[in-house]
């Protein structure tokens, strides 16, 4: 009997240690990829990414793809600098929906390396992304609403966010749906820019600039009001929770 124990505890044993490299390894991945990114690719413009795209047009859609999914492993790779290399090299309808193909690919991985790594995972977190206590401030209940508007003030890098609300099991039909729309009108801007990039006097460019400079005050001054209501409520329950919080 104390074989057979043994035995099964050496199992058990096994897996979990299984299960705890498989759960690290993206996080190896991730690091990775940032610091090659950080070392060989930092202030990377379009025209330098552009440069490594294959001639046709059917492998550079698939080249984009494959960039997209490596962006949810590179934290720091800017997804609007990809939208706008998409944007350049294809005709607008195509580039946008390229786009919006990369874009549910890159923010599905981390969701889903998120959800495997466990709730326990947003701890760790939220200490290297401080602000992320503010989205636990949000009701979950509405779990389409929190995809949208956390995507829509754009306060947390894109992966960053996939990999807390992964962590924090959101639905996953609902994360993808409120993320697309709350994503959706700064894909759309940065893919009309990239398309009328060699004429920035034109109206679409300008519209485009302009849609993006409103879209980023608005998610600033929202994120402040957000802030500044969750300090109020803390300073009203718990006066120490506040403290801490600074």
């Amino acid at each position: 009997m104390r074989g057979k124990d043994s035995k099964k505890d050496g199992v058990s044993n096994m897996k979990a240690r299984i299960i705890k490299i498989g759960r690290a390894l993206p996080w190896l991945l991730i690091a990775v990829f940032t610091a090659l990114f950080y070392i060989y690719g930092r202030g990377m413009t379009s025209q330098e990414l552009l440069s490594y795209t294959p001639k046709s047009y059917s492998l550079a859609a698939l080249f984009f793809l494959v960039l997209f999914a490596l962006k949810s492993l590179i934290v720091i790779l800017p997804i609007p600098l990809i939208y706008i290399s998409v944007g350049i090299l294809f005709d607008p309808m195509e580039a946008i929906i390229l786009n919006i193909l990369g874009m549910a690919i890159c923010t599905a991985l981390p969701y889903w390396i998120g959800r495997w790594s466990g709730a326990g995972f947003l701890g760790s977190l939220v200490k290297k992304h401080p602000r992320l206590k503010h989205l636990m401030a949000f009701e979950q209940d509405n779990e389409f609403f929190l995809s949208f508007f956390v995507r829509a003030i754009g306060f947390l890098p894109c992966d960053i966010v996939s990999l807390a609300l992964g962590s924090l099991e959101v639905n996953f039909k609902k994360y993808m749906a409120g993320t697309a729309i709350g994503m959706l009108p700064g894909l759309i801007a940065s893919t009309l820019i990239g398309d009328a990039i060699t004429d920035p006097g034109s109206p679409q460019f300008i519209i485009s600039s302009v849609l993006i400079v409103v879209i980023a005050t608005v998610s600033a001054l929202v994120y402040s009001r957000m802030v500044k209501s969750r300090r109020l409520t803390l300073a009203a329950t718990d006066p120490l929770d506040l403290e801490h919080e600074e």
